[in-house]
């Protein structure tokens, strides 16, 4: 086993008055956040609880805390403009920077009630304006925005099988297919076809150009999507949690056991070919912790509290290890 130490590549700084890390996607172009104070993050990280003791995510948040959306650059630190947003609804949000400047955020959870399902979508300006609202339904696991604007979506298994009222008594989950690409207007452009591999729930995704990678249980092939048409290529991968591909070279990022393996192999004729195994550590050489990765192209980013690392696949074997700080963590 080949062995890679991540590098650092910045420490996320904070707002003024919202000092707390709430979420941070992957744009096309770098890093975006939500930012809060400690108990409006509380509050938009929120979980309620069933009179039998069970305890599951919140919609919305109880509070409308206020909120700080920002773009981070190359090194961490924040790009100049910052947008306020006063009375922050959705709960545990993912984000993504638009092309105009704004934000799109979208609640991980959402319900069908009383024959209405919840905006779980925003676009933000980047004065703090909503611009517009939509429903892009429960579970969603993966966020990322590509160059033009469009909105892919991968769905968990409760937004592919139906919770919260979806699939009963409810229509069919919005997320069914298990990726769904929207225009960002929130109109439903494209599903992934049930005829080529049924998703249970999509484990790793990775938007970049006009390729689209995905990885979903309980198979975990390799799904490469260009134009609309799909490749499927088999794998010995057991629960990754990203993707990323130099050319044909792929790279499966973490497993149900190991967070910082790399499972590497060729795609080709519908197989990863010659698949090896690398050992990723922390800048120090400690293990990688149990951590989000997002991944663009050839690069899967590390969040690990405000420390931004990252591995970059080349192709070929992973460079040894290198003296580089320790994020503080």
């Amino acid at each position: 086993m080949s062995d890679a130490r991540l590098t650092l590549a910045g420490v996320l700084e904070a707002p003024a008055g919202h000092g707390t890390l709430v979420s941070v996607g992957m744009g096309p172009d770098g890093p975006a956040a939500v930012w809060s104070s400690s108990s409006g993050a509380a509050d938009i990280l929120g979980r309620q609880s069933t009179p039998d003791g069970a305890s599951y995510a919140a919609t919305r948040t109880a509070t409308s805390p206020s909120a700080v959306l920002v773009r981070h650059a190359a090194d961490g630190s924040i790009l100049p403009e910052v947008t306020v947003v006063d009375r922050f609804p959705v709960a545990h949000p993912l984000v993504q920077p638009m092309p105009d400047g704004g934000y799109l955020i979208v609640g991980a959870r959402c319900r069908w009630s009383d024959g209405t399902p919840e905006q779980n979508a925003i676009v933000y300006s980047r004065d703090g304006v909503v611009e517009r609202t939509g429903t892009l339904g429960d579970g969603v696991e993966h966020l990322q925005v590509d160059d033009d604007g469009r909105i892919w979506a991968g769905y968990a298994d409760e937004g592919v099988l139906g919770a919260f009222g979806w699939n009963g008594p409810g229509p069919l989950p919005l997320g069914a297919p298990g990726v769904v690409r929207w225009s960002p207007t929130f109109d439903k452009q494209w599903e992934f076809p049930s005829d080529d591999v049924w998703i249970d729930a999509c484990y790793a995704l990775n938007v970049s150009g006009d390729t689209v990678l995905a990885c979903p249980y309980a198979d975990f092939p390799v799904l490469r999507i260009r134009q609309g048409e799909v490749e499927v290529g088999t794998t010995s991968a057991e629960g990754p949690n990203g993707i990323v591909a130099a050319g044909d070279t792929v790279g499966l990022i973490g497993s149900y056991d190991e967070p910082g393996s790399v499972l590497v192999g060729r795609l080709t004729d519908g197989q990863l070919e010659s698949p090896r195994t690398w050992s990723l550590t922390m800048p120090d050489g400690s293990p990688v912790p149990p951590v989000r990765v997002t991944c663009r192209g050839s690069v899967a980013h590390f969040f690990v509290g405000t420390a931004w690392l990252r591995f970059t696949l080349t192709g070929g074997p992973p460079s040894g290890p290198r003296p580089v700080r320790s994020p503080q963590v």
